[in-house]
């Protein structure tokens, strides 16, 4: 049975119409699934000996202090056990399946929010921007119909398909989400007010450089410097006007499409090239739920009253009250940023703003790759045993003899993202309570192939680094070696 648009949904026209397609927000909602269930089976689960469960990257008194102290919350360090970590691992593995399949979303989605905080949280060493725009997401997606299309929920509740747009009660939500992206690019070019950004455009010159995260095609590209300039001066372009070009484009499909296009380039580019892979990828979800209604048919009929058949009457009494505290929490992300845009962290804020934005994990802070003092420097972390004194150094990483030489792809040396992530953020002095359980768990994991006569006693954390040059002059050859641990099993034999 056909249904007649309502009278009063004909919407006037506007420059700016914030409404997304419900398909699109299926779409969102399958991404976000995928992600959370991806990196739980590939980067989380086969590590959680050594990343959870009192393991070795993070201390449970570090932790612990670090959650006392920014107001975040986990239910994880409720035990110890590793049993308790499986479980709710696989807790969190069935609510994403089921946020991928679109299976009781309206209590889905916070539910994966909660999980995601819970998880991040219990080891903060190993997470970064993309585990923070992953929450957010999440947050304001709750206040979203994001089950309305192309899940269980629509085929059991038989939600008309013909009904494609959003109703006006979810506006405030849609602005939410469409500001709190907008964010990420507006503060990132904040934070990128340096010369090697502005004026020079060699910032791509350095990050490709970047032993750590650089990926084999960054490296290709060092070759056309030209094309490197070119590109770091689109990247400053594009983050300043692509979310303007959005904001202009909600009554223009085909210039909204294209924008939408140019900013899955975007990401898919920083995908292949850095290795920033949760980011890249929670992007490029966060901008399927842009793609405009034209791109899946022309089938849009607009309802204003359209939730009456997405939620009961008593989720429609809550919505003006859920639709405004979405609006507050959009207020608090605002002013987070602001004050990173001064140089204060989320834990810096006054009470009780910083109790509040640590309980709801509304922290965010968009600089990466944005300053020169980090971009400027080659540097990677090895692992090195011997036997004794009279023996040579092994990097345990590799197997190979220790050398101060540049690694080929200094990424493999860790597992995967988490594990370089949560090394680099324990080379801090504050977290050397840490790094004799970083060696001995190298030393272990040696031992435990090596034939007797191999086993290493001996085991030390070496930080080595150089400086890139600016584009057109010679590289540097000369390493720097700067020893972080050292620890042995013998007292009379210091590491040297």
């Amino acid at each position: 049975m056909e249904h007649a648009p309502h009278p009063k949904s004909r919407h006037k026209p506007s420059l700016i119409d914030l409404n997304f397609d419900l398909r699109s927000l299926a779409l969102l909602r399958i991404a976000l699934g995928l992600i959370i269930l991806g990196d739980l089976l590939v980067q989380r689960w086969p590590w959680l000996h050594a990343h959870y469960a009192g393991g070795l990257i993070g201390l449970e008194s570090i932790t612990a202090e670090a959650l006392r102290y920014q107001w975040h919350w986990s239910v994880l360090p409720l035990s110890n056990s590793p049993l308790w970590v499986h479980a709710l691992f696989l807790i969190q593995a069935v609510a994403a399946l089921a946020l991928t399949l679109g299976w009781r979303t309206w209590i889905i989605v916070p539910l994966n929010w909660a999980l995601a905080c819970s998880v991040q949280t219990a080891n903060p060493f190993i997470i970064d921007g993309g585990d923070a725009l992953l929450r957010l997401l999440l947050l304001f997606g709750a206040f979203l119909p994001l089950g309305a299309r192309w899940s269980v929920d629509a085929r059991i509740q038989n939600f008309d398909t013909k009904l494609t747009t959003l109703s006006d009660r979810f506006k405030p939500a849609a602005a939410c989400l469409t500001i709190q992206l907008f964010s990420i690019y507006w503060f990132s070019l904040y934070h990128k007010a340096e010369p090697m950004w502005m004026e020079r455009f060699d910032t791509l010159h350095y990050a490709f450089q970047y032993v750590l995260y650089a990926k084999p095609l960054a490296r290709e590209l060092l070759a056309y410097p030209t094309l490197i300039k070119s590109m770091t001066g689109f990247a400053l372009a594009w983050e300043a006007l692509g979310p303007v070009l959005i904001l202009l484009s909600w009554r223009r499909s085909k210039l909204r499409m294209a924008t939408v296009g140019i900013f899955l380039s975007f990401h898919i580019m920083i995908f292949l090239t850095m290795g920033i892979e949760v980011l890249s990828l929670t992007c490029i979800a966060a901008w399927l739920a842009f793609i405009p209604g034209e791109a899946w048919g022309r089938s849009r009929i607009c309802i204003e009253n359209m939730d009456t058949a997405l939620h009961s009457k008593r989720a429609k009494t809550v919505a003006p009250f859920a639709q405004a505290f979405c609006v507050i929490l959009l207020l608090f992300t605002l002013y987070v940023n602001s004050a990173g845009a001064m140089g204060i962290r989320s834990y810096e804020l006054p009470s009780p703003w910083k109790q509040i934005v640590g309980t709801l994990r509304l922290g965010q802070n968009w600089t990466p790759f944005a300053r020169q003092a980090v971009l400027g420097r080659h540097s990677w972390v090895s692992f090195e045993g011997r036997v004794d004194s009279s023996q040579p150094w092994i990097n345990l990483q590799t197997g190979a003899p220790a050398s101060n030489e540049q690694p080929e792809n200094a990424r493999e040396l860790f597992p995967n993202e988490r594990w370089r992530r949560g090394v680099l953020s324990l080379l801090s002095s504050r977290n050397a309570a840490t790094w004799p359980q970083l060696c001995n768990w190298y030393a272990a994991q040696w031992n435990a192939q090596a034939a007797p006569d191999d086993q290493v006693a001996q085991v030390r954390m070496v930080f080595y680094f150089d400086y890139t040059e600016p584009p057109g002059q010679a590289p540097v050859t000369e390493v720097n070696t700067y020893i972080v641990y050292g620890h042995t099993s013998d007292a009379s034999q210091e590491p040297e």
